[in-house]
């Protein structure tokens, strides 16, 4: 995931969710790899690598896994990343590596979206999203010229109905989708069986498909295809291309 993105030595990467931190120091190494001084090197290492873990046992993981590796000055902290909005937005973030979280409970999601729920959900107690609304949250927060690799459940790219589509629409409606690839069935094995594809957006870039197979012209002999008013006299079409 890091090389799919791009990492290097000018990358200043997060990892929201980060575990033991696994994706930070791929990051940190690959950044490291471009780097052609030791001052580049250092600076990678104490300015442009950023994890945050909810976790208290996960996070000492993380801290000491970064520090093993020879992280000078890590900059990850013990957080939910809903509470470091604008810590995130301060670092001016460019790449977001995430294995999103697929089973999170509503204790640990923001109440504003708890509250969406059906009663059903509520009652069910797990994220119905499957770990894509984190996927759109952070994507608000970061710079509009940013990557983003998320590990998440193969649901989130071919659901074609309910809260996961709407997170996906919510995505694709607003930045590009640059990759899709499948991970092994059981890549997580033994921790958990979930099936999981790795989803990249480009959040710079929009692409657009419009569907006007039906664009109001008629038909006029002799002349072709031409533009159709309403009973006002408003050219139907311009009504078509605004929306």
């Amino acid at each position: 995931m890091s090389r799919a993105v791009g990492v290097n030595k000018k990358s200043r990467v997060l990892d929201p969710y980060c575990g033991s931190g696994a994706f930070l120091v791929r990051a940190m190494v690959d950044a490291m790899d471009d780097c052609d001084s030791e001052d580049e090197r250092d600076n990678v290492k104490t300015n442009q690598i950023y994890g945050i873990e909810y976790e208290e046992g996960a996070y000492g993981l993380a801290s000491t896994n970064m520090l093993i590796h020879g992280d000078g000055n890590s900059n990850v902290i013990q957080a939910s990343m809903f509470e470091k909005s604008k810590w995130i937005k301060d670092q001016n973030i460019n790449i977001v590596l995430m294995n999103s979280l697929y089973n999170l409970t509503k204790k640990q999601c923001l109440p504003s979206y708890v509250d969406s729920w059906t009663a059903q959900q509520k009652e069910f107690g797990k994220d119905p999203s499957k770990g894509f609304y984190y996927v759109e949250w952070i994507s608000r927060h970061i710079s509009p010229n940013s990557k983003i690799a998320i590990l998440l459940s193969v649901q989130c790219a071919i659901a074609n109905k309910g809260v996961i589509y709407d997170f996906k629409e919510k995505m694709l409606n607003n930045y590009t989708l640059d990759t899709v690839f499948s991970l092994p069935n059981e890549v997580f094995y033994p921790s958990t069986s979930a099936v999981a594809c790795c989803i990249i957006f480009n959040l710079s870039q929009r692409y657009f498909f419009g569907y006007y197979r039906d664009d109001q012209f008629i038909k006029r002999k002799g002349l072709g295809r031409v533009e159709n008013v309403d009973e006002n006299g408003n050219i139907m079409w311009l009504k078509i291309e605004g929306i």
